[in-house]
């Protein structure tokens, strides 16, 4: 009684599984997404900074630079982007008006091949 019941749902589910594969086509028909990488971010997480403090981070190779975009406390920050070997050198500057507190350092990228990435970490401004 219950091997027939078993038969029936494996096919309904095999045969839906085989539709979708077919609605979206091959792995090998599309171009696979590479995301930037973000690394070396100084100061390092949960370091005590003073206001106005400079920090940095390296964007991996397979940023667009100019899809770099920096905040801190939903403060647009003006970045200089400095190509290297192995990325991308980004450095910027604290707002002056962020004088104490936790405050997060918010990244916005995407890649050549169109992959975003949000990341960020968190310091403390005293």
């Amino acid at each position: 009684m219950l091997k027939p019941i078993f038969v029936v749902v494996f096919f309904i589910i095999s045969s839906v599984s085989s539709q979708a594969v077919w609605a979206y086509g091959s792995a090998s028909s599309k171009k696979k997404c590479v995301a930037p990488k973000i690394t070396e971010m100084q100061p390092l997480a949960l370091t005590k900074v003073a206001p106005g403090s400079a920090f940095s981070f390296i964007a991996s190779t397979e940023s667009n630079p100019d899809s770099l975009s920096v905040t801190v406390k939903e403060q647009a920050v003006a970045v200089k982007v400095t190509p290297r070997a192995s990325g991308f050198l980004v450095q910027a500057t604290l707002p002056e008006s962020i004088q104490q507190g936790f405050a997060r350092i918010e990244i916005s990228a995407s890649s050549v091949s169109q992959c975003t990435l949000q990341t960020g970490w968190l310091i403390e401004v005293k």
